[in-house]
């Protein structure tokens, strides 16, 4: 995407301007605005600190370097932005992130990623809900590898937190015996691991209803990898999302009946 007034200042300087040197200075300005930090990309820009020094445009730069780690950290905090802001009670397209799209692909990545990246981060922050026709629509755009590894991740941490839960409430304790013991600690593996990748604990809440119903989504996405490892690891939380949610309805409705 353009910036009216460097294009302003190429225009008025002409012919002495270096391609390079504009075509820098827009991924700049572009990167500036999906991330509102200078100090995130300064070490993904070798020219930074001279990129903005009298004369710049009219010097060779080298361009960004594609596809780095940095980069893909950047734009992963550009889309983390927007689906923060994103509070629309449906969700329908991905309009509202064309820009980050952008970005992208500036950074060579194709477009599928940034799109799997926001649904994830959407769920991640409990607003799967906004986002059910879009799932629905989007299937043949995701990346369903990527897609299934961390939806599954964030699931487990769900679970192992509604385990925790249930610890602490006296009627609910007996559910647990219900769960197989080694399903439960590689959930809990999963929920640790999902937590360290976030660097947080703290996580969006959700209904044991709005979790289980996330985990048949994924379910249904993942029949189509060839990965018969992760959908075993789908199959594991299926049946415990499932197994938690049949026991707690039946406990609340005990609990109902003896008040």
């Amino acid at each position: 995407r353009q910036c009216h007034v460097l294009d302003g200042l190429v225009r008025k300087l002409r012919g002495d301007v270096r391609p390079s040197s504009v075509a820098l200075h827009h991924t700049i300005i572009f990167t500036f605005e999906m991330t509102h930090s200078i100090d995130s990309f300064q070490s993904i820009v070798p020219s930074f600190s001279n990129l903005f020094l009298t004369g710049t445009l009219f010097t060779e730069l080298p361009p960004v370097p594609k596809g780095s780690a940095r980069e893909r950290d950047l734009l992963d905090k550009a889309i983390g932005e927007h689906a923060e802001k994103r509070n629309a009670p449906v969700i329908d397209s991905f309009a509202g992130i064309k820009d980050v799209e952008l970005f992208g692909e500036a950074m060579g990545l194709e477009s599928n990623y940034v799109k799997t990246k926001f649904l994830i981060k959407m769920i991640r922050r409990g607003k799967e809900s906004s986002i059910n026709d879009l799932l629905g629509a989007s299937n043949s755009l995701l990346d369903k590898e990527l897609f299934t590894f961390k939806v599954t991740r964030i699931m487990c941490a769900r679970l192992d937190a509604t385990i925790t839960s249930l610890k602490r409430t006296k009627n609910y304790r007996g559910i647990l015996s219900l769960l197989d013991a080694d399903a439960s600690r590689w959930v809990r593996e999963e929920a640790a691991a999902e937590c360290a990748s976030w660097k947080t604990n703290n996580f969006a809440t959700a209904s044991l209803v709005a979790t289980h119903s996330m985990v048949m989504r994924l379910k249904s996405i993942s029949e189509s990898l060839d990965d018969a490892s992760m959908k075993e690891k789908v199959d594991v939380i299926c049946l415990m999302s499932g197994t938690l949610l049949k026991a707690v309805q039946a406990q609340e409705e005990e609990d109902i009946q003896n008040v």
